[in-house]
């Protein structure tokens, strides 16, 4: 009797079975939606990075405008991996730390399996970036130049720039000489003249006086050296760490006096401008107390790359002009 019963169970698995593959047809239709807006996730993630690096690029100008900044943000959020109906915020800040600039983006997509489309999802992504304009080690030159006001560039390179004790004309800027530490020796600063600062310099950086601009033979031949240790003299083919490759960190204005007094006046680093090395011109050398001096010294070069500042007064938020370095960071991040 027990084995007959047994035996009439036979078309009970049939239901069972249908269950099922009701329950696994609807886990796998999560599992795809799920999927897909991981998928979609990931893309509007690749857009918003994009969007927050460009944002933060584009400050790399002598205007900094918030909205300007949120405009590009913008536009490059709604660019491929992106789409133009994303729902995409924008929004910079530009204060005397700094410039943030955070992007969210977000998308509705159809939960298409789960519920034949009657139902929707977002998904969202979030990028925070922000500028940091610094210099690698060993690329800023040991004298600073004035805020130029009145310089004309157009971008080309076309325009060659003479570098003077003594400057007069229009294409011709003045310089005084610098260290990037107090009370740095002779031998230091001679180094510096060869191949720059080995440390990372950042706006706001303090320098120290060391001099007018001068001619004196030794640093004249240090300096030399960057047009001998570098063959390349083309300035449309550039890289980081070229010795005719200087950048010149820039100050509001220039100190006067030919002696050292290093901490007496102290020099803040307003932004940086790119100078390529094309010439030296050391002109008739005059010897005064026993030491060979060059007083009509001329450097010649062109700036490759500078964005100038609105004014000879710009503050930090204001002076991003010279080389920047773009970070994406943490959402919650601020400037300290």
């Amino acid at each position: 009797m027990v084995f007959k019963v047994i035996g009439n169970n036979k078309g009970q698995v049939l239901p069972i079975a249908a269950i099922a593959v009701v329950v696994m047809i609807g886990v796998s239709a999560v599992v795809i939606d799920l999927g897909h807006r991981a998928v979609i996730k990931s893309k509007l993630q690749a857009a918003v990075d994009q969007a927050a690096l460009a944002g933060a690029a584009s400050t790399n100008n002598s205007d900094i405008v918030e909205s300007t900044i949120e405009s590009v943000a913008q536009s490059y959020a709604q660019q491929s991996p992106g789409k133009s109906s994303d729902t995409v915020t924008a929004d910079a800040t530009v204060n005397g730390s700094g410039v943030l600039v955070k992007v969210t983006t977000s998308r509705t997509i159809p939960a298409f399996f789960a519920s034949g489309g009657s139902v929707t999802v977002t998904a969202t992504a979030k990028a925070v970036a922000v500028p940091a304009n610094s210099l690698p080690a060993g690329i800023a030159a040991p004298f600073v130049m004035e805020a130029p006001t009145n310089m004309t560039w157009d971008g080309s390179h076309t325009q060659q720039y003479t570098m003077k004790i003594n400057p007069t004309g229009a294409n011709e800027f003045g310089y005084a000489n610098i260290c990037f530490k107090n009370n740095a020796t002779d031998s230091e600063y001679l180094s510096y003249l060869k191949s720059g600062d080995p440390n990372v310099l950042t706006i706001d950086d303090t320098l120290y006086y060391w001099s007018d601009a001068t001619g004196g033979q030794l640093g004249v031949n240090a300096f030399m050296t960057r047009l001998t240790s570098d063959t390349n003299t083309n300035y449309d083919s550039l890289t980081v760490g070229e010795a005719r490759l200087m950048m010149v960190p820039v100050v509001s204005s220039l100190p006067s006096g030919l002696a050292k007094y290093y901490s007496g006046d102290k020099l803040k680093i307003q932004g940086f401008v790119g100078f390529f090395l094309q010439s030296v011109d050391t002109g008739t050398a005059v010897v005064k107390d026993g030491v060979t001096y060059y007083p009509n010294l001329q450097v010649k070069g062109r700036f490759v790359k500078v964005s100038l500042p609105p004014t000879t007064s710009a503050s930090t938020a204001s002076s991003y002009y010279g080389p920047v370095n773009i970070y994406l960071v943490d959402d919650d991040w601020t400037w300290s």
